[in-house]
């Protein structure tokens, strides 16, 4: 797809086509990993794609898109739409999902795309108004500290290779990845801690991966012993559990845990959040904490959600948007009608910085960027909104209706 659509009415009709299709995918959680990357590269391509991105993602853009087109009858929508897909069959070998699987929803989001997103194309690209541009502020990367149970620290950015060899045990630091291998005689605790700015990967002695998300840690032995596989985090992480029916895995937070055999999930446990959130991509996981004078506990299965608030019962969310979760591990930012606050909740840790306001926005976001670009193109991707403005002043970050 050409990241440049202002070229001849047919190609452009056929980008317009394939965006309209990423952007369905998109709102229908159903895109692959390689579609998701094709409609980032498209977003961040240039203002005007931006701009395009925000208004097809937008419901009431979208709505009104097609009463203007007099499309109140959603089969008649539909409809077309199929019309236009097979003729475009033989001569686009583009990947496509069944419609049954993309919705209605979604299908009136394709069609709104084709009727709404030619024209647009002609208008005249807007000026970049983001007062952030000049004072941009770079995104975080592979950085932590592993503290050993000593106390020793050692800076991982700065070290590699092997950096602990201790009997059968090897520690390997290799390109944001740290990797316990073989098994230690006598049972230390370590800790891996990443800062503001920071995220890491680790690779436990029993073969389970944990991904560390930006001002989060997780504490490990550095063999497991016993009936049990147990850690502690604080922040988030994302696990995948390496099977064993024999000694199952516990993470810890606080007084609430989270026991599993083997699974993918995803904990996010920041004390600036309201809340603790398990949640689990695949497999079955025990939630349990303590309410009051009783503990309590729910069973998971995949795309479910618990959530632990303090002095609350515990809570299961059925339909939470788990692409939007575990997007940080994907290296993005996903956010699907968020209110401002929690989308700077993510930036401050993300990009190292403190935030005020000036007022707060009432209006709830949709933006999807990769987390390694500079924070202006996220903050631009947010202005195009007209409902919110960022000025940045050193280290701080000011929010503006």
């Amino acid at each position: 797809m050409n990241k440049d659509l202002n070229d001849n009415g047919g190609q452009q009709a056929d980008d317009a086509f394939r965006v309209a299709y990423l952007v369905a995918g998109y709102i229908s959680h159903t895109l692959t990993q390689a579609e998701r990357d094709e409609l980032d590269d498209w977003v961040t391509a240039s203002d005007e794609n931006m701009r395009l991105f925000v208004q097809l993602t937008d419901e009431k853009n979208i709505a009104k898109g097609l009463k203007e087109r007099g499309f109140y009858d959603a089969d008649k929508a539909v409809d077309m739409l199929k019309q236009k897909i097979a003729a475009q069959e033989n001569t686009r070998p583009v990947k496509r999902l069944p419609f049954f699987a993309i919705g209605i929803a979604a299908s009136l989001v394709l069609l709104a795309g084709l009727l709404f997103f030619l024209p647009q194309l002609n208008k005249k690209k807007v000026a970049d108004t983001t007062s952030t541009t000049q004072n941009d502020l770079q995104p975080g990367g592979n950085k932590a500290i592993l503290t050993l149970s000593d106390g020793k620290q050692i800076v991982l950015d700065t070290t590699y290779g092997r950096i602990i060899h201790a009997g059968k045990l090897d520690v390997m630091n290799h390109e944001g990845i740290l990797s316990y291998q073989g098994q230690s005689l006598a049972v230390d605790y370590h800790t891996l801690s990443t800062p503001k700015g920071g995220q890491y990967q680790l690779v436990l002695p029993d073969g389970s991966k944990v991904w560390l998300n930006a001002a989060s840690s997780v504490k490990f032995p550095t063999t497991f012993t016993g009936k049990e596989r147990k850690v502690e985090i604080t922040g988030e992480a994302y696990f995948e559990v390496v099977h064993d029916a024999d000694k199952p895995f516990i993470v810890s937070k606080g007084e609430t845990y989270v026991q599993v055999l083997g699974t993918h999930f995803n904990v996010n446990a920041y004390e600036d959040e309201d809340a603790l959130k398990v949640t689990l991509v695949e497999g079955s996981v025990k939630v349990s904490s303590q309410v009051g004078n009783k503990q309590e506990t729910v069973i998971l299965k995949p795309n479910e959600q618990a959530i632990v608030r303090p002095n609350a019962p515990l809570v299961t969310n059925h339909s939470p948007d788990t692409d939007a979760v575990i997007a940080w591990k994907q290296g993005l930012f996903e956010f699907k009608d968020a209110p401002i606050e929690d989308i700077m909740r993510q930036v401050a840790r993300w990009y190292n910085v403190d935030v005020k306001y000036q007022g707060k926005p009432g209006h709830h976001f949709n933006a999807s960027i990769k987390r390694s670009v500079p924070v202006s193109k996220l903050f631009h991707l947010l202005e195009l909104t007209d409902q919110v403005h960022f000025t940045i002043e050193d280290k701080t970050i000011i929010v503006k209706p």
